[in-house]
């Protein structure tokens, strides 16, 4: 016999399972949404980024919806979670797009790339350099240095397969958490084109149910501002051996050479910050 626990996990997925069944049936109701798809990484500034885009009236989501994209269905699964948590009802919005972000390997594995070559998904990379980066997973995540690296080189080199990959069927854009920050003009110049969008972005934007939810996206007080804050102070630095700094910098170089290539990116376009073997403090 289930145990009390069990059983309470059994009703909570069933009920899962109905919420979703009922958002896929009620999407019909609409024309079909197109999708954003932000593909990044962890402390990237997607928080940010998220929030800086689903303040568009004609974009609808939330942040990461840890959703795996893994078979046809993926797409419709993503959208129903999106207004589960958003709490539509009965019926869906007017929104054009459903928006979504992957930070992790396994949400998109390569085999189902081909997810996201239909005409209705908007790919936009999002890419930051390693001492801010990896500064924020070392203190804000509390990873290990050890972790905070390899976490940052595996998603990094992922996320310039993906490119390489999805460039030769799509239109892609790419930006770094630098550009977004203070090259804002130009970055939303591009996603309006991109995504023939009839109302401007804005600097400013709107807090959600789940803003600052741990596991949904950042939960400093920053995003609580309601706009982007170039001035912040200055993060700790890691002390990085001389092989993890090596490490981190060629992924980074590596990536963003890759996003320049075959991505659109703002014209004045150049990596964060140099690399140099010798840079231990990050």
């Amino acid at each position: 016999m289930e145990s009390p626990s069990s059983l309470s996990d059994t009703a909570k997925d069933y009920i899962k399972k109905l919420i979703y069944s009922y958002y896929s049936i009620a999407q019909r109701t609409r024309p079909p949404y197109e999708y954003i798809h932000i593909l990044s990484h962890m402390r990237s500034g997607s928080s940010l980024f998220t929030h800086l885009l689903i303040s568009n009236p004609e974009i609808c989501g939330y942040g990461e919806t840890h959703v795996p994209y893994d078979d046809q269905n993926a797409l419709k699964r993503v959208a129903g979670k999106v207004l589960y948590m958003l709490r539509y009802f009965p019926l869906p919005g007017k929104e054009r797009f459903i928006l979504d972000k992957a930070l992790h390997n396994h949400l998109l594995e390569m085999e189902n790339l081909h997810l996201l070559y239909g005409e209705r998904s908007h790919v936009i990379f999002l890419i930051r350099e390693p001492a801010g980066a990896i500064a924020s997973l070392t203190g804000y995540m509390q990873l290990s240095r050890e972790e905070a690296v390899e976490y940052y080189t595996s998603r990094l080199h992922r996320l310039g397969s993906y490119v390489t990959e999805l460039s030769q069927r799509k239109a892609c854009s790419a930006f770094t958490y630098d550009q977004v920050v203070h090259e804002t003009k130009e970055v939303f110049s591009l996603l309006e084109k991109q995504l023939s969008l009839k109302t401007p972005l804005s600097e400013e934007y709107n807090l959600v149910r789940t803003t600052g939810k741990r596991g949904i996206g950042d939960a400093s007080s920053n995003i609580f501002q309601g706009t982007i804050i170039r001035n912040k102070p200055k993060k700790r630095e890691v002390n990085l051996s001389e092989r993890e700094s090596q490490l981190a910098w060629e992924a980074y170089h590596r990536c963003f050479s890759l996003l320049r290539e075959n991505c659109s990116m703002p014209a004045t376009s150049k990596p964060d910050a140099a690399y140099s073997t010798d840079s231990r403090h990050m």
